[in-house]
């Protein structure tokens, strides 16, 4: 019987007439089916095509969509009413529904016809034993009839199967060669029954010489894998062919789209009589022009399978492991083998996702096959068994992961071009181990005759002896050479000839030997490929290079999966399958650069195991030990960049204190390393060191002496520049600490100050560092350990900026092995600590120079935003740590806190990196709420009472009690206004982590949105006096736009009329805020609601100013400007916004350098009375618990001032 199908409304279940024409009793029956609304269709594609690869944690979206698809399934069966003509005897009989299409607009691709072939939707009294779906075309006007070739015998011979792949291997798409690697599995398991060539390259003109090298109708099934592509101005569908981009130093694969029509009149001329179409979504349209395999019919070709919807990994394996075990195995004709793989794909319905978990899918309505309406094959009466079927995806054929894309450039370049492929790659990132995969797989599938693989020695280069080699392998006759024997084998046998780790070999001049031998090699049949560490730009023009990167994100992770889940079983702990452990572990594979070397140290680490990938990421980030198992490693080939790492460290480790460089000192950097800029971070850590030693010259004296006294370092094993030093060191801890200079203000300081600012020169130490850092730098690029970045990666698209800092792709190994030195974990000589302290304050002092004043909306955030985005993972670990340590230090948390309230900007598309983000947000919340209520007690903050407003109703509270202000201290009102402006950014961080987890769906959101509220109503009911009116109102309008966007976060707008009223709102916002910068104006389509900043209270400008004063203060004391130095000091007063526990120009700090001042103009009693005064407020804020010591020094300053005032007659 057939169906004729005619489409109707586009309404959800509304109904089309289907005109049901019974040949054998000549009746003609009308029905009503249902059809599917746009929206309906748009839920079963996501279901078909994004569950699995995409979004396989949204089980139950899943849930309704095969719900849908079952309800409609049935609705259609109990539509067509088959019982009304299907008598009982013909149950027991396979059922086969032939679909006639139209040739012409107006098909029936919107009714899923194949669901029928589900036996559980119909009603068991009228199920038939199968049923089988064949869509057919019903012949119009310039239908062409089938090739008379295609009319061989059936399968007297082997099935001669034609395979042309031609995909860009991108995370989403089907692995290039998952198709020909299962059809070449089945030619080698039923030996001489299949044939199968594969056309490479990928390209249209290779397939047209391919097919005419033989003749017409040799091929029994052309195997397309490839994507179709819809230009939707025109309609018309083209197949998505590569082509070679000429005239290119790398060989670039574009993109050569061919019209189906084109493309079936080549079929049709040479006589392609079944056709299967793994292009996504080729029979997806209601014409020709719009569908592809409608349009192979049209030309010609006899029967197309073809995919209505893009199909999955693990759907193509099922599909065509069915597919071709019923051709070849059973002697199925093609639409009968398409109907028995549609069955098994019933049966077996997993499908393996991206995180290794499987879920079920019920795809089996994808695969739709085509007819010429002059095919009429019988359907056998039972469909046989299958074999073989495996219940889940078998990661090995995909394996090497992720280098499918790779495989077709090489197999590209190598067929297109005329020159030797140069594959460059950092150290672990998989030459070797790809390239012993090729040697196998090129050999098999027919490509080369034959294929050596040689490890070119570190010896001075020997032609002869390379030449003597190759000889041997191909001829069997080493000696004597005779490159002409070579060559004459070569050029009668293609050959594959791999020279591995060119980056080893001593050339010893003979750089032009060595090229002028590749170029006789290539001007054979032979394909040569060189692999190396470096780009070897000496070889010039000579070869095609191609570089090969790190893995993906999604082959990184199943790498990861892979390895943990032997160790899972074998250490009975829990599987890794939630989104967010997902997303950490994709993050981990990021800090590796994908290195998969790095990622399988990293996943064999028993931290990996152990613990939550959460958990282990922050680990990674924090600068924590890793503990890497070489015993176990050594022996492996792999792990050659290891014992050259370790060489490298130990080389450049000093032997002999006083060297003054180690490169541990690169143990927190994570994958991108700012060259240039290094001398500024190695000198901000060795003043972190110094800082470590102690606050004066004494005590970092003594504490040095003591460290290597403990140490037992022998004098006579020193330079003879630190022997000196340690002299002066025993002087200076000899020495009283009056005689002895105070130390700089704080780096601090430095760090959030606006100019640029000259760091102190470091004599001596200052030089080795910088030279010491230089050449490791120097052997980490010599040894491939350290490269350029692509210039694309370091900008981001759309912006006008630049990105200068001399960033270099530093390899992700040399961070891990610095952490696994010996004496990183236990801190020696606190070497980690101060690492990781002058690495905060690198990344602070990279901060310094942000636009902070324009938080919101300016093109000059252009340069931070590539900064942030480039080094995502540096400024986090430095905003992890920073946040993570016991740091008293004011000025450094703040500039921690505005560089975290920001950090954002750097997340772009990575929903992983913003799950990091908000992990440092609510860090800093607790640490900003912790200083607000320290701060409290020094401000004496009471709650105000409320006086409701006829506002409130709607949740807004406007009106506040005013009563009388009590007077205030100028300490109270210091901390009054730092709490203030510490509430903008808790209430910036609080905003955005409301909502990130409603996007989430998380029950963290309305938490967060409460907490935010708090800190709103606190900021408005205490907002400082100090505020001029203007910045009260612009506070006040601030307020009440983080509300508005604190709604939208627990509802968001949906209706367009919604959104309207959402961009009004945020316009008027952002334009009241910025009507008073006058060349600022605000883009309008910028950014949606969700980003709504509340960073303006930030507090850089008082915080530079005091900065500014403080400088002023030192250069006054210096010139004994006693005058000008009470001024600033009176000044800095009025500014402070720190407590006292604080030891950064706190008022203690500000009171001793009174002190100082009136000891210098001889005021003593006054210099006492603020010394004793600091005193006390240090006392207050520690609890007044001091040492012994302490007590002393504080009792022999008090008497040193005393004795000197009673020198002048001053009583004390």
């Amino acid at each position: 019987m057939s169906l004729h199908g005619c489409l109707g409304a586009s309404t959800s279940y509304d109904a089309t007439t289907c005109l049901i024409v019974d040949h054998e009793l000549s009746r003609r029956i009308e029905r009503e089916i249902p059809i599917l609304s746009t929206s309906s269709l748009e839920e079963f594609r996501w279901y078909l095509e994004d569950y699995a690869e995409l979004d396989p944690f949204n089980s139950e979206r899943a849930s309704k969509a095969f719900s849908a698809l079952v309800a409609y399934g049935k609705a259609l069966v109990s539509s067509l009413n088959f019982a009304e003509f299907l008598p009982p005897s013909e149950l027991n009989k396979p059922l086969v529904i032939n679909v006639e299409e139209p040739d012409q607009q107006g098909s029936t691709a919107v009714i899923f016809w194949e669901v029928l072939e589900r036996l559980e939707l119909w009603r068991p009294s009228h199920r038939p034993i199968s049923v089988n779906i064949i869509r057919v075309i019903r012949r119009e006007q310039g239908h062409a009839e089938p090739n008379p070739s295609t009319a061989r015998a059936k399968f007297t011979n082997a099935l001669r199967i034609l395979i042309v792949t031609a995909r860009s291997g991108e995370d989403n798409d089907v692995a290039p060669r998952l198709v020909s690697r299962l059809i070449v599995e089945a030619s080698e398991r039923y030996d001489n029954t299949i044939s199968v060539e594969i056309v490479r390259p990928g390209t249209f003109e290779a397939l047209k010489t391919h097919l005419e090298s033989q003749e017409p109708g040799y091929f029994d099934v052309l195997h397309f894998d490839m994507h179709g592509v819809e230009d939707t101005a025109s309609g018309t569908v083209f197949l998505k062919f590569v082509k070679h981009e000429a005239g290119s130093e790398y060989l670039k694969l574009r993109s050569d789209y061919r019209t189906a029509a084109e493309v079936g009149e080549l079929l049709q001329e040479r006589a392609v009589g079944q056709v299967v179409l793994n292009a996504c979504r080729s029979a997806c349209g209601s014409s020709p022009e719009t569908n592809i395999a409608s349009a192979f019919v049209h030309a010609g070709v006899p029967v197309v399978v073809a995919m209505s919807f893009t199909i999955a990994d693990r759907s193509v394996e099922v599909f065509t492991e069915a597919l071709y075990q019923g051709l070849v195995e059973h002697k199925l004709p093609l639409e009968a083998a398409a109907s028995l793989a549609r069955q098994a794909m019933v049966r077996n319905s997993n499908r393996t996702t991206k995180v290794g978990s499987v879920v079920k899918v019920a795809d089996s309505i994808v695969p739709v096959v085509y007819l010429d309406p002059s095919i009429n094959r019988p359907f056998p009466e039972t469909f046989p068994e299958l074999e073989g079927l495996e219940e889940e995806q078998d990661l090995r054929r995909l394996f090497p992961y992720g280098r499918e894309t790779d495989i077709m450039h090489l197999e590209s370049a190598l067929l297109i071009g005329s020159k030797p492929v140069l594959l460059t790659g950092s150290p672990g990132v998989g030459k070797t181990t790809l390239l012993a995969h090729l040697r196998r797989w090129w050999a098999i599938t027919g490509l080369v005759k034959d294929a050596i693989h040689i490890q070119l020695p570190t010896d001075p280069f020997d032609v002869n002896a390379l030449c003597s080699q190759l000889q041997g392998y191909f001829t069997g006759i080493k000696s004597p050479v005779v490159p002409e024997k070579l060559y004459a084998h070569l050029n009668k046998h293609r050959c594959v000839i791999i020279l591995d780790r060119l980056e080893a070999v001593n050339m010893n001049r003979m750089y032009g030997v060595f090229i002028k031998f590749i170029k006789a090699l290539a001007k054979t049949k032979a394909l040569v490929v060189i692999a190396s560490r470096r780009p070897e730009k000496w070889l010039g023009a000579a070869t095609v290079p191609h570089r090969l990167s790190g893995l993906r994100t999604v082959p990184g992770t199943q790498v990861v999966y892979g390895i943990l889940k032997g160790a899972q079983e074998l250490m009975n702990v829990g599987d890794y399958k939630s989104e967010e452990d997902f997303q950490y572990l994709e993050q981990v594979v990021n800090i590796t650069a994908g290195n998969p070397l790095a990622i399988r140290l990293l996943a064999q680490d028993g931290l990996c195991i152990l613990k939550s990938p959460k958990e282990y990421y922050f680990d990674m980030l924090s600068g924590k030990h890793i503990m890497l198992n070489r015993s176990e490693a050594r022996g492996k080939e792999g792990l050659r960049s290891v014992l050259q790492l370790d060489h490298i460290a130990d080389e450049l480790m000093p032997e002999r204190l006083g060297d003054g460089f180690t490169p541990v000192v690169f143990a927190c950097f994570q994958h991108v390393l700012p060259v240039d800029d290094l001398g500024k971070f190695v000198q901000l850590w060795s003043i972190s060191a110094q800082k470590l030693m102690g606050d004066t010259p004494q005590q970092k004296a003594r504490a040095t002496l003591e460290m290597l006294e403990n140490a037992g370092v022998d004098m006579d094993d020193m330079t003879e520049n630190m022997r000196m030093m340690i002299e002066l060191m025993r002087l200076v801890a000899a020495s009283s600490e009056d005689e002895v200079p105070k130390p700089k203000a704080d780096m601090a300081n430095i760090i959030v100050a606006y100019e640029e600012i000259d760091f102190p020169a470091i004599p001596i130490v200052s030089e080795i560092l910088e030279s010491g850092c230089t050449r490791f730098l120097s052997k980490l690029k010599e040894a491939g350990f350290l490269e350029n970045i692509p210039a694309n990666t370091t900008t981001i698209e759309g912006d006008q900026g630049s990105y200068h800092r001399g960033a270099m792709a530093l390899h992700p190994l040399v961070p891990i092995m610095m952490r696994a030195q010996p004496g990183y974990d236990q801190n020696v000589l606190r070497i980690t600590e101060s690492i990781k302290q002058g690495f905060v304050y690198y990344y602070c002092y990279r901060t310094k120079q942000w636009p902070w004043s324009k938080i919101y909306y300016s093109p000059t955030w252009t340069q931070p935003r590539e900064e942030l985005h480039a080094e995502f993972g540096n400024f986090v670990a430095a905003a992890l740590i920073g946040l993570q340590s016991n740091t008293s230090d004011s000025l450094q948390l703040v500039c921690l806190f505005r560089l975290v309230s920001v950090i954002q900007r750097g997340v772009l598309k990575d929903p992983g990196r913003l799950r990091i983000v908000a992990v440092l947000w609510e860090l800093a919340l607790t640490r900003i709420l912790a200083e607000i209520d320290t701060l409290k007690i020094v401000a004496k903050e009471k709650p105000a009472p409320l006086v409701p407003s006829l506002d409130s109703v709607f949740g807004r509270l406007k009106s506040w009690a005013q009563t009388t202000p009590e007077p205030r201290s100028e300490e109270e009102e210091t901390a009054e206004m730092g709490i203030f402006a510490l509430r903008g950014l808790a209430m910036n961080l609080a905003a955005n982590l409301a909502g990130h987890y409603h996007r989430l769906h998380s029950s963290q959101s309305p938490k967060f949105n409460k907490i935010a509220q708090s800190i709103i109503d606190d900021s408005r009911a205490h907002m400082p006096a100090s505020l001029l009116p203007e910045q009260k109102e612009k506070m006040n309008r601030a307020f009440e736009h983080c509300e508005f966007g604190l709604r939208l976060a627990l509802d968001p707008p949906h209706r367009l009329q919604e959104k309207k009223e959402v961009f009004k709102e945020r316009m008027a916002y952002h334009r009241f805020i910025l009507a008073d910068e006058g060349s600022e104006e605000y883009p309008e389509n910028q950014k949606s609601w969700e980003d709504i900043p509340f960073e303006i209270l930030s507090l850089s400008a008082q915080f530079r100013h005091m900065i500014l004063v403080n400088k002023g203060i030192r250069a006054a004391i210096k010139k004994k400007d006693w005058k000008e130095a009470e001024r600033l000091v009176d000044e800095a007063f009025v500014m402070e916004l720190n407590d006292a526990s604080n030891d950064v120009i706190n008022k203690a700090d500000l009171l001793e350098i009174r002190s100082e001042i009136a000891q210098g103009q001889g005021q003593w009693r006054n210099a006492l009375e603020h010394l004793q005064e600091a005193w006390r407020m240090q006392d207050g804020a520690i609890g007044g618990d001091l040492s012994v010591d302490e007590r002393k020094e504080r009792a022999r300053k008090v008497e040193q001032l005393r004795r000197r005032g009673g020198e002048v007659g001053e009583r004390l």
